[in-house]
């Protein structure tokens, strides 16, 4: 299981059901900006950017979308989501190489953009 920015041995309604099922996992990856509960039962820990360290755009339950801008220099070694996710998609020989600026982020924007047009 890939868990990104959120922190279910923490959040879910039924701790004790999320954690148990979170220890029965075979491997579990959490991309996340610190040391969340549901990291500690991670078999690897990516280190990820906080929204003021990176460019891209969020959308909430609401269907907004909300555009941030990097501010600050992310610390150590942590990378922008986009980046990690490339990163991951080449690694695995997937051709998921987005141009441009802040690790592509205008192009992923692009193509999102193009696939929820309406008909």
């Amino acid at each position: 299981m890939y868990i990104m920015g959120e922190n279910p041995a923490m959040s879910d309604p039924d701790l004790n059901h999320a954690r148990h099922a979170l220890t029965s996992l075979d491997h579990l990856i959490v991309q996340d900006i610190f040391m969340t509960e549901t990291a500690w039962y991670a078999d690897v820990v990516l280190p990820a950017t906080a929204w003021p360290e990176k460019t891209g755009t969020v959308t909430n339950t609401d269907r907004m979308v909300q555009m941030g801008r990097r501010a600050l220099t992310p610390p150590g070694d942590a990378k922008p989501d986009l980046w990690i996710i490339q990163e991951l998609a080449r690694r695995m020989g997937l051709a998921w190489n987005y141009p441009g600026e802040e690790c592509g982020v205008a192009a992923v924007y692009e193509e999102m953009r193009q696939a929820m047009a309406g008909p």
